[in-house]
């Protein structure tokens, strides 16, 4: 159903095009009053401009139509999800990598520990590197962002201050 009413709506589409180039602009009436034979065409002395008119019209109004009701159809198979939200949803995080020779079977995340009398005890020093190893990762990662962030606010200063030079300077009013 919507494919044919897309052909249908792109054949009055080229239909409405084709019949606004067929048309004489009103320039084309003062012509016509020295002698160019107007009152004999196949529309009447009057000349095409009413048939033309009215037809281009209602071409006109049936591209509106199909327009409307081709906008109806395809918002009701949308799920009423827009198209953005459904990227942001679908982007997969940045990747961190981490060179090979950094990697250990030890670096492994370990298993969930439910709470329990047992969690009050003190943290094996495996345990204490991985949670150290842990926090130097997370402030080393917060530096990074630190800086990309302090670089682009700089970048954006520098374009603000190109895009000011580049302005013309301001007249006063006479």
């Amino acid at each position: 159903m919507e494919t044919i009413l897309l052909i249908i709506h792109v054949l009055i589409a080229l239909a409405l095009i084709g019949l606004v180039l067929i048309q004489q602009g009103k320039g084309a009436d003062m012509g016509a009053g020295f002698g160019s034979g107007s009152s004999g065409t196949v529309f009447g002395a009057s000349g095409s401009g009413s048939f033309m008119s009215k037809l281009t019209g209602g071409i006109a109004l049936a591209f509106f139509v199909t327009t409307i009701v081709l906008a109806v159809i395809s918002g009701r198979g949308s799920d009423g999800k827009d198209i953005i939200g459904e990227a942001l949803q679908d982007t997969p995080a940045e990747a961190v990598t981490v060179p090979a020779e950094e990697i250990s079977p030890d670096d492994a995340p370990a298993a969930p520990v439910e709470e329990d009398a047992t969690a009050d005890e003190e943290a094996t020093p495996a345990e204490a590197e991985k949670v150290e190893a842990a926090v130097t990762a997370e402030t080393e990662v917060k530096a990074a962002v630190e800086e990309v962030k302090e670089k682009v606010e700089e970048k954006v200063e520098q374009a603000t201050e190109a895009v000011k030079a580049e302005m013309p300077a301001e007249k006063p009013a006479q």
